[in-house]
């Protein structure tokens, strides 16, 4: 889950098991988003070839992942 040293528990890498939680919690949702990205957006495999290609088709992805959820919040019943 974190990069640690040898022989070091997970638990000791930070102060309190709170704050172990969270940022357990934070990291799962950061790899859901790069997930979800990855398999409803086509961050999988990128064909387009380029420095600046590449970061017009990223872009584009994240832009409409952003478009869908305010799609989607928009739609949800208040």
């Amino acid at each position: 889950m974190f990069h640690k040293k040898s022989g070091l528990q997970a638990k000791d890498m930070t102060p309190s098991s709170w704050l172990y939680d969270q940022l357990r919690r934070f990291r799962a949702g950061i790899e859901a988003g790069i997930s979800y990205l990855e398999l409803c957006f086509g961050l999988a495999n990128c064909r387009w070839r380029g420095l600046p290609r590449f970061k017009a088709y990223m872009h584009s992805a994240i832009f409409a992942h952003n478009l869908v959820r305010l799609a989607r919040r928009r739609l949800r019943p208040t």
